[in-house]
């Protein structure tokens, strides 16, 4: 397990004083929070990369830092009778959230997430979500990267697709797939760059980008995908990759 686990973040580890079966009630009551309107949905922190979007997360080795989308108290609440938690993530590295280390009150339980927060987890989970379509359909694409590479190249082309305003499920899965052909700035390449200008400006739709622009990379030498890094050789984040 410990091997898997420092390869993926697909398990989490926990400790309580509390009997099971209170503890197993406080986890269901805590995954069906309140939702803005009418909607319904689980709170999926048995998946680390939620719990690390939930909790916040900071990673030494990419010297990078993933914001709490909860509050203190809503993670107060969340924790509950946990007195630990543990998750590893997608480098490897463990970490640990302790009741102890928080002297907010509870806020009540279920959560009533804020449409900020539902938006935040979502966004937060469309780079797993684009490279679990590419593994599904994309077989010839998927060993490209390996997966913490893989990881941090969607979420680099991600912001490189909405400078073009992509914003669909579709289009931002198939301009990933295009920047895994055609290398991490496939969108400089002048024949791709003058087509998805005209994308920007609205008057090419990106479906008929993608009818189009197959035939002008052919025959070309295209460079492998890879991970945009700093000078340290650190993956840059969004707010630091150039325009």
């Amino acid at each position: 397990m410990l091997d898997l686990v420092q390869a993926s973040p697909c398990a989490t580890l926990l400790a309580s004083e509390c009997e099971m079966a209170v503890l197993m009630a406080h986890l269901r009551h805590a995954m069906d929070p309140k939702m803005p309107g009418k909607e319904s949905s689980y709170l999926a922190f048995w998946d680390p990369a939620v719990l690390a979007a939930l909790l916040g997360q900071s990673d030494l080795d990419t010297q990078s830092r993933i914001e709490p989308v909860l509050n203190p108290a809503q993670i107060r609440a969340l924790l509950g009778p946990i007195a630990r938690w543990w998750c590893w993530s997608r480098s490897g590295r463990l970490h640990e959230y302790a009741v102890t280390d928080l002297n907010e009150p509870a806020a009540p339980l279920p959560l009533h997430l804020s449409a900020a927060q539902v938006d935040a987890l979502v966004q937060g989970n469309v780079p797993d979500l684009l490279i679990y379509y590419v593994h599904l359909n994309q077989v010839h694409l998927r060993d490209k990267l390996p997966p913490l590479a893989m990881h941090w190249f969607a979420r680099q082309q991600l912001v490189l697709a909405r400078r073009y305003g992509l914003t669909g499920t579709r289009d931002l899965l198939n301009y990933l797939c295009l920047a895994l052909i055609g290398g991490a700035r496939v969108d400089q390449i002048p024949e791709v760059a003058a087509l998805l200008l005209r994308v920007k400006a609205r008057k090419l739709s990106f479906d008929k980008f993608m009818d189009e622009v197959g035939p002008k990379l052919e025959n070309k030498d295209l460079p492998e995908p890879q991970v945009l890094t700093a000078a340290n050789g650190l993956p840059l984040t969004e707010n630091q990759l150039p325009l």
